[in-house]
């Protein structure tokens, strides 16, 4: 088994892309399921979320998201909820034996529900802070099937803009 940091892993991913590596190190091979326990709503999270809705889907179209403009009235009814209730479980197959390691401790859950999504995030403020410019991007890129995930974190900063004239200033 090989062992790197996650910058060495990005900047040696195109060879071990080259070699047929690419899917094969322990990280692309571990599954991950969020659960959720109780959520109270949060309106000016909501808001603030859905006024973006447009930039979030502008951004992951550019990462060669093709559901992206179909899913972009999934983000302006997304409801956010605060949680102190999130967790998640790990697990990944070695061999023929099944490990699983469970979590009390995640940061964000997204749920599709019909014809909405709904958005967990931490209760604390400081949790919430780091959840939506740190693990809210890569999450929302994959709800919206974006291809690549290379440029994840500029999202984050689209999310955690202060206004949409930023958030226009940052498209550009």
């Amino acid at each position: 088994m090989l062992d790197f940091s996650r910058e060495k892993v990005h900047s040696i991913g195109p060879f071990l892309r080259a070699l047929g590596l690419g899917r094969k190190h322990m990280s692309k091979q571990v599954k991950e399921r969020r659960t959720v326990r109780d959520g109270k709503f949060h309106g000016r999270l909501r808001n603030q979320f859905r006024r973006k809705a447009y930039a979030i889907s502008r951004y992951a179209a550019h990462l060669g998201s093709v559901t992206a403009v179909a899913k972009h009235a999934l983000l302006l009814a997304t409801d956010v909820l605060v949680s102190d209730g999130i967790g998640k479980t790990m697990a990944i197959n070695l061999g023929d034996q099944r490990v699983e390691v469970e979590s009390k401790k995640a940061y964000i859950h997204l749920e599709e529900q019909g014809d909405k999504l709904k958005l967990y995030v931490p209760r604390d403020k400081s949790q919430r802070e780091a959840a939506l410019l740190r693990e809210l991007p890569r999450t929302l890129l994959e709800c919206l099937g974006a291809k690549k995930m290379q440029g994840a974190e500029g999202l984050g900063t689209v999310i955690g803009a202060s206004s949409l004239a930023t958030v226009d200033m940052l498209l550009e």
